[in-house]
């Protein structure tokens, strides 16, 4: 038989891990196992002795087979992954990671925002007016100014306002 283990030597009480010599084989065995042999040669597959070590091998197969549940969340996770400028906010890493919900009353209560909705929404339908009445041939002509383009844009304005 070989030497007692240091948790028997130091006076502690954990059977699992007092060891012996494998009754199939050379090699070192445990106490508690039913068979009093080594993890290769126990044929139980209920042994208390080896049970923990068994569990201990399932979950570094399944590590080295990629099929760990860690490793599976992390599958989905890196699936679900944002593809660069497919939004405009950069902090978005996952779909699902995030939602923003927000109701117009919201919006227009806060008078900066408001004001700069509506000031972005008159120079757009001022834009469109303006390139459809002022629609020009393929020949080219050169720039208006800002100040003349200005002028151009309220004089239409003015005669709608007239109809």
């Amino acid at each position: 038989m070989l030497p007692q283990s240091n948790a028997q030597s130091n006076g502690l009480k954990d059977d699992a891990r007092v060891t012996l010599k494998c009754s199939k084989c050379s090699k070192i065995g445990r106490k508690t196992c039913s068979q009093q042999a080594c993890i290769k040669c126990c044929t139980d597959d209920q042994c208390e002795g080896h049970r923990e070590q068994r569990e201990k091998d399932k979950e570094k197969l399944l590590i080295i087979e990629g099929r760990h549940p860690l490793q599976l969340y992390v599958k989905r996770l890196r699936a679900s992954a944002v593809k660069p400028g497919l939004f405009r906010e950069t902090a978005f890493r996952y779909h699902g990671e995030t939602l923003l919900i927000w109701d117009l009353q919201t919006f227009m209560k806060n008078p900066k925002w408001r004001d700069d909705a509506v000031r972005k929404s008159r120079r757009y339908v001022e834009t469109q007016l303006y390139n459809q009445s002022h629609k020009t041939s393929n020949s080219r002509r050169r720039r208006e100014s800002r100040s003349r383009r200005f002028k151009n844009i309220m004089d239409y304005l003015y005669q709608q306002s007239l109809k």
